[in-house]
């Protein structure tokens, strides 16, 4: 694997430099089992904790630069195809602490019957 280093960058006229646009990849991500927090696979996740039904806290290997980043998630609620991704909603915790630059703590669960779950299967992205 070859290594670039460069202070400047600049146009091909020799002299411009060159303004470089920001890429917006994901800085963590993890797919995990509901019920024991086993982890499937992941970039960036140094663990997954198990709060209590549905309540999760997903810790990153390296921490992000501050708590200003988006996330997104997805989940199956169960392996029998009953119910599955029908009125499941992918909740944030209120209140201060939960989203970290080292960490997030969220739920998941059944919008329809307003309760948590431990759901079959959790995905979760980070973006900054």
């Amino acid at each position: 694997m070859s290594t670039i280093r460069a202070n400047t960058i600049v146009n091909m006229d020799g002299v411009t430099a060159v303004t470089l646009t920001r890429q917006w990849a994901s800085k963590a991500w993890v797919n995990f089992v509901g019920s024991s927090a086993s982890t499937s696979a992941s970039g960036n996740i140094s663990s997954v904790t198990r709060n209590g039904t549905g309540d999760w806290t997903v810790n990153f290997s390296a921490a992000l630069v501050d708590s200003s980043y988006a996330f997104s998630g997805g989940v199956q609620y169960n392996n029998t195809g009953s119910r599955t991704f029908q009125n499941i909603v992918f909740l944030m915790w209120d209140g201060s602490g939960h989203v970290a630059s080292t960490s997030i703590r969220f739920s998941t669960g059944v919008l329809s019957v307003s309760t948590t779950y431990d759901t079959a299967i959790t995905t979760v992205t980070i973006v900054r």
